[in-house]
């Protein structure tokens, strides 16, 4: 007995798709072994490449240890010396104890040395302090008996140094007492601040 066309044809069609489906397995079969055999032939590549770099990395090491030579640093930077200037430290003034023609020169020295370190006496009481640590005797006696440690910052120090020239600068205090008399002489005698008489026969 016969079998019936369609199911010979649905026989046939199923072979045939069996036989696409085997060969198209087969292909992508094929492909993952080509790919396979690629990651293997890069992985052994890398693997060669990682051992001669450590091949080298041991060279270079046994290079360097056999010669003893550092690794070479930079170089420094030189630069030309400036000049140097040696500051000339002159010593402090000399003790003062009011001796008459010394007084110009103590406040002159004294002036000198605030100009020097004018970091070191920027008010006017680090100045009077100065000065009064130099006093000795009756110029001492004099800077106690007109100032102290609590009025101290109340003075001003153009105003101790010009008290100070009256009582210990004899030519300041003759300058004074001249000019002083001239002043008196100008008041008491104001006609010869007056213009001369006019000349006989003028009217």
């Amino acid at each position: 007995m016969s079998e019936p066309s369609g199911l010979v044809d649905s026989a046939a069609q199923l072979r045939t798709a069996v036989t696409e489906q085997g060969v198209l397995l087969g292909r992508h079969n094929n492909a993952l072994q080509a790919m396979q055999q690629q990651q293997s032939e890069l992985t052994q590549s890398l693997s060669e490449l990682s051992q001669q770099l450590k091949e080298i990395s041991a060279k270079i090491k046994l290079s360097a240890a056999g010669t003893g030579t550092p690794a070479a640093s930079p170089a420094p930077v030189t630069t030309s010396p400036s000049p140097s200037f040696r500051e000339v430290i002159s010593p402090p003034p000399e003790p003062f104890s009011g001796e008459q023609g010394k007084c110009r020169g103590f406040l002159l020295q004294c002036a000198l040395v605030f100009g020097r370190s004018p970091q070191s006496f920027r008010d006017d009481a680090s100045k009077i302090s100065y000065v009064v640590g130099l006093l000795r005797g009756k110029a001492l006696k004099w800077a106690e008996a007109i100032i102290n440690e609590s009025s101290v910052h109340r003075y001003s120090y153009d105003d101790f140094i010009e008290s100070f020239k009256q009582v210990f600068d004899m030519a300041a205090s003759r300058e004074d007492a001249s000019k002083r008399l001239w002043e008196l002489r100008q008041v008491d005698a104001p006609s010869t601040c007056l213009p001369p008489p006019p000349a006989a026969g003028h009217k």
